[in-house]
């Protein structure tokens, strides 16, 4: 692999790296300084180079433009005093359709896997949660917080938003315990801690 492609597929793995070239304020020499001691290459000045290349490749393309609108047009909204629960599969019907009936008033959203179900709710769920399912219960975690963007239709036709998102927000060391999409809406839980942070790396304007 030539030393273009290293640094193209480098960059493309480190965001913060990727952010920093696409606005324009990286610092080059370092990046190459840094580049040289992970990837083992004695070459600053082609690495270098590659930055460039790659800079002019990606600064400004329509397709980074089209995220960048989405983004623009989206609104984001958080709620706290939200807890993830896990709970096996293997529960009664009758017990999980009682559950849902018991926090019907309750903000909640239900993701089922092919052996476990999980729910994001509020935290006053959970004691209704912990009589219902027992020993059924894998794991639950409270004092997080849910962000919503919620996004224009275009979102469906550009491809790589939650994507973008989620690597600002990895980008900023945020661990996201849980995603989920429901149409234009991307809901992201992270702990209470960081939703100010999170929220403030999500935000974005066109250029």
């Amino acid at each position: 692999m030539s030393i273009a492609s290293r640094v193209e597929t480098y960059v493309e793995g480190r965001p913060g790296i990727k952010d920093a070239i696409l606005l324009g304020i990286a610092n080059y020499s370092a990046i190459a300084r840094l580049i040289s001691s992970e990837l083992g290459i004695a070459e600053d000045a082609a690495i270098i180079a590659a930055l460039r290349r790659y800079s002019r490749k990606t600064t400004g393309s329509t397709h980074e433009k089209r995220i960048r609108n989405v983004l623009a047009e989206s609104t984001i909204t958080s709620r706290d005093r939200i807890a993830v629960a896990i709970v096996r599969k293997d529960a009664h019907p009758d017990t999980l359709l009682g559950f849902q009936k018991d926090i019907s008033g309750v903000h909640s959203h239900q993701v089922e896997g092919t052996q476990t179900i999980t729910f994001i709710l509020d935290e006053q769920g959970l004691t209704t949660l912990r009589a219902r399912f027992r020993k059924r219960i894998i794991k639950t975690e409270s004092g997080l917080a849910e962000i919503t963007i919620k996004s224009p239709p275009s979102m469906e036709e550009v491809s790589g938003v939650t994507a973008h998102l989620l690597s600002r927000l990895a980008a900023r060391s945020i661990n996201v315990i849980e995603v989920l999409s429901c149409w234009t809406d991307t809901i992201m839980v992270v702990r209470e801690q960081d939703i100010g942070p999170a929220i403030g790396a999500l935000k974005m304007s066109p250029e």
